[in-house]
């Protein structure tokens, strides 16, 4: 359900052998939409992230993708970015793995949500 007030539905969270993974999407108005994506380490700090958002625009025939590749020391990330997406019915979802401190990777599990962007 959406708690009063807010943009993002909880639908994108996927738990995963690492931890967990979110995609939320919401309407951003004027053709954008926002992305609001992370996840949860339950195996220790991560020292690396390497995430990648692809989304596609199914009214309009659209796709692209934005990366979020960096280094880091926590166990726990989130952001927030806005696209320009063109208006319609648009689908995203997070791809990429993350390397923890004590050398391990961990695959994200694909979590995707989808919105109406007007």
């Amino acid at each position: 359900c959406r708690p009063a007030g807010k943009w993002f539905i909880p639908t994108g969270v996927v738990p995963g052998n690492c931890g967990s993974s979110v995609l939320w999407m919401s309407n951003a108005h004027g053709g954008n939409a926002r992305f609001l994506y992370g996840f949860e380490s339950t195996a220790g700090n991560v020292v690396y992230r390497s995430l990648d958002i692809t989304w596609v625009n199914w009214s309009r025939n659209l796709s692209s993708s934005f990366p979020d590749h960096s280094f880091m020391d926590s166990s726990h990330y989130a952001q927030q970015r806005t696209a320009y997406t063109a208006s319609g019915w648009v689908t995203g979802v997070m791809s990429g793995f993350v390397v923890l401190w004590w050398g391990a990777t961990c695959d994200m599990t694909f979590p995707g949500d989808g919105t109406t962007v007007t």
